[in-house]
């Protein structure tokens, strides 16, 4: 459900004034459903770390949470909510958390980078993330050249 609808909620926080009302209206729609799916994801996630199944020897538990976080960045930059918030900071912790090898360990180290270049900033010794947008132009700069 993630991959099939988040290019729906790119366009809406890159393109979303253009879109005429009733495309908008769909978009939004399709925009939560991806939330929807991210968050439902990452209560999975999150009991796989309580269950101590998630390993950062399996590509794909680390790529599925990455997945969890470009979603969540991207709601976060459509609404400025403690919720997402919230989630993006568990996101970011479970990979911390993770056994740090591999890839695991790769993204971990440029995790930050790149969640400052979207403009969401972790604060230095604080666990809470701040979004910094100052314009919707930091995440259509990266994807400059996405259209539907």
């Amino acid at each position: 459900m993630m991959l099939v609808s988040q290019p729906f909620l790119l366009y809406l926080v890159i393109r979303g004034s253009t879109l005429n009302p009733p495309k908008r209206a769909w978009f939004e729609k399709i925009g939560e459903i991806c939330l929807d799916a991210a968050k439902n994801a990452l209560a999975v996630l999150k009991t796989m770390c309580t269950d101590q199944s998630i390993s950062s020897l399996m590509t794909f538990d680390c790529v599925c949470t990455l997945k969890v976080i470009m979603i969540l960045a991207l709601g976060l930059a459509k609404s400025e909510s403690q919720d997402i918030r919230r989630d993006l900071q568990s996101c970011v912790s479970i990979l911390e958390n993770m056994e740090q090898v591999g890839f695991c360990r790769s993204v971990v180290q440029e995790l930050p980078t790149r969640l400052t270049q979207l403009g969401v900033k972790s604060e230095s010794n604080e666990t809470d993330l701040k979004l910094d947008f100052g314009q919707q132009a930091t995440v259509s700069n990266l994807w400059s050249d996405f259209d539907l």
